[in-house]
């Protein structure tokens, strides 16, 4: 039998099915993986580190006495084992990435596929909104069970190894621990994206309490006093789990009950509104707005203006979180000789923690900084994709011009942010009493963009040659520079492996002059590659998705 012909015989349910299937697996797949080689690093680094039970004992004592790093990590409970600190180190940051993902999916599924177009046409069909939709996030639901599974084998079959020594259930635990909040925010998406009438809104509807319930939970493990945040927030009902010293599977079902009334009410809303419309009311007319539409150049900087202030608004944030709680955070390592040391070895500073910690806040910025120039390739790649370029190329428009000038906006947006993270640094360290040299920060926020340019002349060569693989080739180098930088500072890896990571050319000594060496060569790189890959996008095809 033909494709054409067993795609004919192919029933409409089926064909929805597989549809959430095929447009949520790809990622499923990876955030998987990642969830699983990320947790089993960490164990593994922790058991060849810490092999005998007095140092992993003196460790532990370490850990809880330095609760601010609950900031970004989780409870200092059990650090003794590798299992324990593979929870520490990776159910919070894993569950923040999956629940993210999460509802980008849900709402790219739903209120994106309508925003398209698409979702007209399979309501034409032999279906309604409200089945296709369900039908649709069947798929989806398939897909994320998927990832969970993925997850919690890699961890089951880890688990066998001496460093580890985890029970099968106690790795399953930690896979719910992980997935749980990406499950009740996906539901979430599904509700917002029949109140809102474009993605961007639905996800933003749902992004913003969901980064409010992260820092509720980091409050929480910070200050003693506010435990009880942990009760309201789904990523503290994920530390709540405790999968390894007393597992409390109680805490799996806020998640487990709220997800499917939240996705209840989204499908009920489905079938009581007008396709193309929203529950939150808007305005029927708008006046014209014609600011930034008189070139290519100012329309690529419109369409993205929200995108740079919001994360201006995030890195800032974390800028600003790291430099007011670097006095408290470096007075509570000091007494630890081990913690203190790998505090100075993330933040390139051995003699002050207080300049340790920011420089590890440093790292931190410039993670947000490449991740947003990601997503800037990624608007650009979008423009492509959906036959929004093919406008611009009918007027008289180089292509070589449009994509240096939309790399240009990325450039500028990143060094503003970046010299607005070392300024805001450079005063909430001087409030505290601790003075450091302007011009010095200064060149730091300059020397920060040296591996942004480098990134994004990576992403141009990819998206000159192979633009569907653009985007996916930054992130995966973002997450290998990531996870080398972790592993590099709790074993000793090959020099080249460590050369090979973004943020081993980060200067993140602030009281240091950064090497404006390095930052030419990267410079000289990223531009050659941008210059590679937009002469081959000036020559090549359209490419759609």
């Amino acid at each position: 039998m033909t494709r054409a012909a067993s795609a004919k015989h192919l029933s409409v349910r089926v064909a929805l099915w597989r549809l959430g299937i095929r447009q949520s697996l790809k990622g499923a797949l990876v955030v998987g993986v990642l969830v699983g080689f990320m947790a089993v690093v960490q164990g593994l680094a922790f058991g060849s580190t810490y092999p005998d039970e007095k140092s992993r004992q003196a460790f532990a004592t370490t850990m809880e006495s330095a609760p601010a790093l609950g900031i970004l990590y989780g409870e200092t409970k059990n650090l003794a084992s590798s299992a324990g600190y593979m929870v520490y180190r990776t159910v919070p940051i894993m569950a923040l990435v999956v629940s993210v993902w999460a509802l980008l999916t849900t709402t790219k599924l739903l209120r994106g596929q309508e925003e398209d177009g698409r979702w007209e046409v399979v309501a034409a069909g032999s279906t309604t909104p409200r089945q296709a939709s369900m039908l649709t996030l069947l798929g989806f639901t398939t897909s994320f069970f998927t990832a969970f599974l993925v997850a919690a084998l890699i961890l089951i079959l880890a688990g066998s190894f001496p460093e580890l020594s985890t029970q099968p259930s106690t790795s399953i635990f930690i896979a719910a621990a992980i997935f749980l909040p990406g499950l009740l925010f996906a539901a979430a998406g599904v509700l917002t994206s029949q109140l809102a009438i474009t993605r961007r809104r639905a996800a933003m509807y749902v992004l913003v309490p969901l980064l409010t319930f992260f820092g509720l939970r980091s409050i929480a493990n910070t200050i003693p006093d506010w435990y009880w945040l942990k009760n309201v927030s789904p990523f503290g009902w994920s530390d709540m789990i405790n999968p390894v010293l007393d597992p409390m599977p109680v805490w799996l079902l806020p998640a487990l009950l709220l997800s499917p009334l939240l996705t209840g009410a989204g499908i009920y809303l489905i079938g009581k509104r007008d396709y193309g419309a929203g529950f939150i009311a808007e305005a029927t007319k708008a006046a014209s707005r014609l600011f930034l539409l008189r070139s290519a150049l100012g329309l690529g900087l419109r369409q993205n203006l929200s995108l740079y202030v919001g994360w201006s608004v995030a890195t800032l944030a974390i800028s600003v979180l790291v430099a007011s709680i670097m006095g408290i955070a470096a007075e509570a390592v000091a007494e630890s000789p081990n913690l203190g040391a790998f505090i100075g070895q993330l933040g390139g500073s051995t003699n002050d923690l207080k300049i340790a910690f920011l420089g590890a806040g440093m790292v931190f910025v410039t993670i947000a900084l490449l991740i947003m120039a990601t997503a800037s390739m990624s608007s650009i790649r979008k423009d492509e994709a959906k036959n929004y370029l093919d406008t611009l190329l009918a007027q008289p428009v180089r292509r070589s011009h449009w994509l240096a000038g939309r790399l240009f906006h990325i450039l500028v947006a990143t060094a503003i942010i970046s010299m607005a993270c070392v300024l805001s640094t450079w005063a909430i360290a001087g409030a505290q009493g601790i003075t450091l040299n302007l011009w010095t920060m200064m060149q730091i926020g300059i020397a920060l963009m040296g591996t942004v340019i480098f990134l994004l002349g990576f992403g141009v060569l990819l998206f000159g040659i192979a633009p569907r693989f653009a985007v996916i080739g930054m992130y995966s180098l973002i997450a290998w520079s990531f996870v080398i930088d972790i592993l590099g500072s709790v074993i000793t890896l090959h020099e080249i492996i460590v050369k090979s990571s973004l943020f081993h050319y980060v200067p993140v000594n602030a009281a240091k002059t950064p090497d404006w060496g390095i930052f030419i060569l990267l410079v000289l790189f990223g531009i050659a590659l941008a210059g590679v890959g937009i002469a081959a996008f000036s020559k090549r095809d359209i490419v759609t998705e």
